[in-house]
């Protein structure tokens, strides 16, 4: 079995590590769209012709299952169920599962959650419509922190700075008086231990990167089955090498540099690679 894994840069790594310890005996391939860089900042309709060359992609690869690992691509995938049908080899899962609506269900005992993402996540507001429909009573508070993206991308995960910056997002959510906050950005689960220090232990963290692997686990219904051989590979749309030294730095990779791939993903569908 062969599962892809996207996002625009560093952030989906957080799912990508997750998918290669849940489907340890699966063929898995990164896809980071860094030359687009980022997401968070494009309009819907950018992002939506970004999800068709992406899910194409992955279906020239002949993947079985594709894990959509943005929050911002996510929302506007379950907007968009259509464009589903530029994968029909198996399931594509996002960021929104039921996975993620049970965990809500299972922590909150307020119902009064906070969510940080990027811009386009929070204006598009599909995140929270989706968690509305699914938890009864819930009230939900959002703030986007494109700062803390930035951060991240460049290996600030918990410089003094981080730590003052993440304090400004959470503050006007904590006068909600919430109970969970909700990691609406992939980027962010690099940062866990700053938050989790800002939230202190009366805010529990819901980080959707492992909710949503194991949500793919169930879709499924996986069973390991023992296989002396993997392939993983990373493909990536700008610079190899410098994604390279961030998947080193960050997402703390070891996936040797041959593994990295540079390729051009074009609308028509097809995908051109170019070493």
């Amino acid at each position: 079995m062969k599962i892809g894994v996207w996002d625009s840069g560093i952030g989906g790594l957080s799912v990508f590590k997750e998918a290669l310890l849940r489907f340890p005996y699966c063929d898995i391939c990164y896809l980071a769209d860094t030359k687009r860089y980022p997401y968070g900042e494009k309009t819907e309709s950018e992002i939506s012709d970004y999800i068709k060359e992406a899910l194409s992609f992955f279906s020239d690869k002949n993947c079985d299952a594709v894990i959509i690992a943005c929050s911002t691509a996510s929302t506007v995938f379950e907007k968009e169920k259509e464009l589903s049908s530029y994968f029909l080899k198996g399931p594509v899962v996002t960021m929104l599962n039921e996975h993620l609506t049970n965990e809500i269900d299972l922590i909150s005992t307020t119902r009064e959650i906070g969510i940080i993402s990027t811009r386009l996540t929070k204006k598009v507001n599909r995140f929270s419509d989706y968690i509305s429909s699914r938890v009864p009573d819930v009230k939900i508070f959002t703030n986007s922190a494109g700062k803390l993206v930035e951060l991240v991308t460049i290996g600030d995960t918990q410089t003094e700075k981080t730590y003052k910056i993440a304090d400004e997002y959470l503050k006007p959510l904590f006068k909600q008086n919430i109970d969970a906050l909700i990691i609406g950005c992939t980027h962010f689960h690099f940062i866990m231990p700053v938050l989790k220090e800002i939230c202190g232990s009366k805010i529990a963290l819901i980080a959707p990167a492992p909710l949503s692997v194991e949500h793919l686990k169930n879709v499924l219904n996986y069973k390991d089955a023992f296989s002396s051989k993997r392939e993983i590979r990373l493909f990536v749309t700008g610079a190899p090498d410098e994604f390279f030294s961030s998947a080193v730095k960050i997402g703390h990779l070891t996936c040797p540099r041959e593994k990295y791939k540079k390729v051009e993903l074009i609308s028509e569908e097809k995908t051109v690679s170019t070493k």
